[in-house]
């Protein structure tokens, strides 16, 4: 089975119908899962932020960007 996204990854899984590859932040908060192992973090995609030139200083785009990276990282 293929899934397009994260979550349509996580249904299945969680029906137990097989093993998938999930985000940590994702899965971890499935208490019914467990991790089987860790994916090496040179295999991990990117997540690209976007922001309007004029708008990347702005206090409350630092504030995502910053709150955004702990998350990811």
């Amino acid at each position: 089975m293929r899934a397009l996204t994260a979550l349509d990854a996580l249904h299945p899984v969680r029906a137990g119908v097989g093993v998938g590859t999930l985000p940590r932040q994702l899965g971890d908060r499935a208490a019914e899962l467990r991790r089987l192992l860790d994916v090496p973090r040179e295999t991990w995609s990117g997540v690209s932020l976007l922001t309007h030139p004029e708008l990347r200083t702005a206090a409350r785009v630092r504030a995502v960007k910053a709150h955004l990276g702990d998350a990811f990282l």
